[in-house]
Order: structure tokens, then sequence, then C-alpha cells
């Protein structure tokens, strides 16, 4: 099952994430293709500090609870990771690339006709993330005109790169493309396809081109009820050059203490369950939502940042999350 609006994280790797998407790799002809994969997210700008407010500024949707079973779920698994939050040379550290964790999955779309999906991905954008409602009607039509674009054509590619038939594709880490959806006939399918390489390439084109380009004229910044909290602890270093050369104010820590709690004595990034109220205190001054945020606790510095947990989403692997390797840099 595709977990989440994410995968399972590369060992000890930080949490890395997914966006509009580059151009798919064609099917293997005699002049190879680079491989698909989901662009990095933007390196957001720390936000100045405000005092938190005590609700998120409207208008925004929300989890309802009755949004039932998901008819079909895009995402991306595998692909390269890089690392959260502070920062020594001169830009906020990504939250990046290929590797859902830490980055909403692109679509997802719900019996009752509720549909949360990323508008316009882009390099140089955080994931806008929206709700919308299409009702079970709009639903039921949305399915069935995939179909019509072949989604039930489609076959599954997870094999990795293979030298002798593609070579360009084995230089990087190339992200799987998933899908898993419920059809109009009952038939629940599930495709994963390496570097977005088909055999009916045409309609896994034309079904991604559907729902990445997906978007919804009353659709309204969604703020979940359940949220991912991925914190790194800051070296005095890297505080000191966040403070003396880009201007960040590390805010006092707006919740429970016991969130920056070490798991593990030689952790220095990890992940919690939290409310989605802590969306206020993190972005309720009007920081974009998902944007980094620096905090500080008892002498301690950190860089922190929430993922929406969607419905339905089994998000335990947010809790094993670990970081014990030096920052990426």
């Amino acid at each position: 099952m595709l977990a989440v609006g994410c995968s399972t994280p590369a060992p000890t790797s930080a949490p890395a994430v997914a966006s509009v998407s580059a151009p798919r790799a064609a099917a293997t002809s005699a002049t190879p293709t680079p491989p698909r994969e989901p662009p990095p997210i933007a390196e957001a700008p720390f936000a100045p500090a405000a005092p938190a407010p005590s609700a998120m500024p409207k208008p925004f949707l929300t989890d309802t609870g009755d949004e039932g079973e998901v008819l079909l779920a895009f995402g991306y698994e595998g692909g390269l990771g890089v690392t959260i939050a502070c920062i020594a040379t001169g830009k906020p550290a990504g939250l990046a690339s290929a590797s859902p964790m830490g980055r909403v999955r692109p679509f997802t779309l719900y019996e009752n006709g509720s549909v949360i999906f990323v508008r316009k991905r882009s390099f140089d954008e955080l994931d806008d993330v929206r709700r919308a409602e299409l009702g079970k009607d709009g639903a039921a039509r949305l399915m069935k005109e995939l179909v019509g674009l072949g989604l039930d054509r489609i076959d599954s590619r997870p094999k990795r790169c293979d030298p002798a038939v593609a070579p360009r594709s084995c230089m990087t880490d190339a992200a799987t493309t998933v899908i898993e959806a419920r059809l109009p006939s009952g038939n629940r399918i599930e495709l994963r396809n390496y570097a977005g390489v088909a055999v009916a390439q045409r309609a896994l084109d034309a079904v991604l081109a559907r729902i990445e380009r997906f978007d919804h004229p009353e659709a309204l910044p969604y703020v979940p009820t359940t949220a991912a909290l991925f914190t790194e602890i800051c070296t005095p270093e890297d505080a000191a050059d966040m403070r003396s050369r880009l201007g960040v104010v590390f805010a006092p820590w707006p919740l429970d203490r016991a969130l920056l709690a070490r798991p593990e004595p030689d952790a220095l990034g990890w992940g919690a369950r939290v409310p989605g109220t802590a969306y206020a205190a993190f972005y309720g001054d009007g920081t974009p939502l998902g944007s980094v945020r620096a905090w500080t606790l008892d002498g301690i510095d950190y860089a922190s940042f929430l993922v929406p947990i969607l419905p339905g989403d089994d998000f335990t692997v947010v809790t094993g999350f670990r970081r014990k390797a030096p920052s990426i840099r």
C-alpha cells in the first residue's frame, strides 16, 4: 500500500519529498532518455519570528471525517534523499527530491469526492497543498475519465535500471511513480513504474498529465487535522551563521516542549505526530504553509516544519524517523 503521502525513507537519511513533474522518461529506444524524477522542493527562506496567533487565517479547508475510501492515490517512492533543516552555506536546507516522506502526496481522490492535491508544483516554490470538493458524482466522472485515458491498461515496470537497455537511467537513483486506484468496475490496481516508464507509455503519460495538472476553481489551502512534525537541532555554528549573515530570528518554541526531547541521545533530527492545530503556531502569522521555521528553547536552536497527514494514511513511520549523520551540504 502507498503509505501516507509518503513512502518508507532510506535508512538514516533525512526526510525527503516530491513536486510538479519533470519530463518523464520515454519508452526505451535506440537513444535512451534520462529517467523521470520529481523535482525538489524549493529551499524556503526562514520567516521572521512573530507571535503565534490562536487560529489559522481563513479561508481554508480541513478534514471532515467522511472522506471514505481512497479512490486514487498518486505519489513517488525511492529516489534521491536530502536532509532537513539547518544551514551553513547561505540558504536554508532543502527538504527535497524524490522520496515522499516529508512531502505531501501529489494527488489523492476520496470516495466522497474530496480531493487533496498540490497545485502547480515547481522548483522554486513551496508545495501549495489544496483541497477541493467534487462530490461523489464528480469523483465518479473523474475516475471514468482516467479509465478512458488508459488507467486500466497501464502495466507496472518496477524493475530498477538496466545498463544494457538504458544506461543513462543508471546514473541516478530515479523515483518510482506509484498509482493505487479502485476502478469503476470495482477492481483494485497498484502500479509501480520506475522512472515513469511503461509499455503502455502513452496511457501512463496521459493519466499522469491529468492528475499532475489537476486544479479546481474552488480549491482552498488545506490544513490537516493531524500533521507530521520534523525537527533538527542546529549546531551553534549553523545558528550563528543564520543569525549574523541571514538575519534569521529564532522564535520561542510554541508547542509542547516534550516534542523537542531527543528520542535517542545521539539523534540530531526526528519526527513526531502532532495535532493540526500546530499549523496555527507555525504558520498563523502568514508564513507559507510548509516553510522551515527556526525556534529556540533552553538555549538550544532548532529548525522544523510540518507536513500534512492525509485522511486514512498511516504515518507511523514518522515517529521512527531519526537523523544521526551530518547534514548534507
